[in-house]
Formats: structure tokens, sequence, C-alpha cells
């Protein structure tokens, strides 16, 4: 049997932008006090027991609400913090010029949900899953944390479930956890549970 590939999906820390509500995608939007707090919380978490999700590497969107809390997930883990590989893969979804906007704001000056610099759902899905063929072949058998974004966590569960999870249909958490494993017999990855907060919230959300 291969052995088996783990990746560790985190969603970075709350920013300004998240508590109102507005679209960031590419924006370099900074972790807030919250954000920086969950991310302390969450590398303190994982600091008290080696066994909890331990991976021995870490993948990072290059903007800085992802980079700082991959960088609490680093001190943790004992990993260099100039060993965290930036990827411009799993970035967020780039949502063009509507890009600080809210939804109410964005539906009021493009009601038909199509404006200039919107990337499709297709493409982002398209790099996400490339990112995670490069980790699969660069640390196969290992476990990698990837630190992300929302949309591109539901974009790659919509794209393993088949839509039945993910993009439209769930939510997200700052700082959660979504993991998936890939056993190497064939192209195929496996949820095993997303959105688990459990530095934040004991009951985790089991994969259906």
């Amino acid at each position: 049997m291969e052995s088996q590939t783990t990746i560790y999906l985190v969603r970075h820390g709350e920013t300004d932008w998240n508590v109102q509500r507005k679209y960031q995608g590419s924006t370099d939007v900074p972790l807030n006090a919250v954000g920086r707090e969950q991310a302390a919380i969450l590398g303190a978490w994982l600091a008290e027991d080696a066994s909890r999700f331990p991976g021995t590497a870490i993948v990072s969107s290059p903007l800085s609400r992802a980079f700082v809390t991959a960088q609490a997930i680093a001190t943790a883990r004992g990993i260099p913090e100039g060993a965290i590989v930036p990827d411009p893969d799993v970035q967020e979804r780039s949502y063009g010029v509507a890009e600080g906007y809210t939804l109410e704001e964005r539906e009021a000056r493009w009601p038909d949900a199509d404006w200039e610099g919107l990337e499709p759902w297709e493409a982002v899905a398209m790099r996400a899953m490339r990112a995670l063929g490069q980790v699969l072949a660069a640390r196969t058998g290992e476990a990698t944390f990837v630190v992300c974004h929302g949309g591109l966590i539901n974009a790659i569960l919509a794209e393993l479930s088949g839509g039945e999870i993910g993009t439209g249909k769930t939510t997200i958490l700052n700082t959660s956890i979504t993991t998936i494993t890939h056993d190497g017999s064939d192209a195929s990855w496996t949820i095993v549970a997303y959105n688990e907060i459990p530095h934040l919230d004991p009951e985790p959300v089991p994969a259906d």
C-alpha cells in the first residue's frame, strides 16, 4: 500500500474586512487584533501536543493574513520561518474591481454578478488542485499545512465532494482546519474533516 499523504488546509485569522463582510480576494488585508489572537491560540494549541495535526512543512498564500497565520504554525511546529513556501496558487479568488465592496454594495453596482477582474470559480479550483498536486509530488507520505483562504478551501471541497459541500454551501471559519488525504493509489483525495476549530471549540465538524 502506498504511503498516505495528508494536507491540513488552514484558513487565515480574522481581518477587519471579514468583520465588515467585504470582498477581500487578492487585496492584502492584514489580520486584525482578533485574527492575530486566533493565530496565536492555534499556534499555542498545536505546540501543546505534537500529535495534534502533525504537519512537518508549511505552504502559504503570500497574502499577509495567511502568511502571518502560517508563521504562528511554524513557531508551534519548530519550522523555520524561512522554510514556509509561498505559493500564489493558494491565494484567494480575485474579485477584481469589487474588492473592498460589501455584498450589498456589489449587488447594487453589478447586479448581474459579472464584473471586471472576477476570477471564475473553475480557474480557482484548477490552480488549487494544481497546488495540491505539487505538495503531493514534493511530500508524498508526509503531512503539510497549507495556509490559505475560505474561498479557495471551498473550491477544493466542492471539487472533491462533487459539489455536495464547499462553494455556495459551506462557511469556512477563521483558523479552521480542513483535513484531506491521498493514499497514493489513484488520483483522488479524501475529505477527512472540514471546518475543525478544536483550539476554539472542542466539537469538530466531521465529514459527511
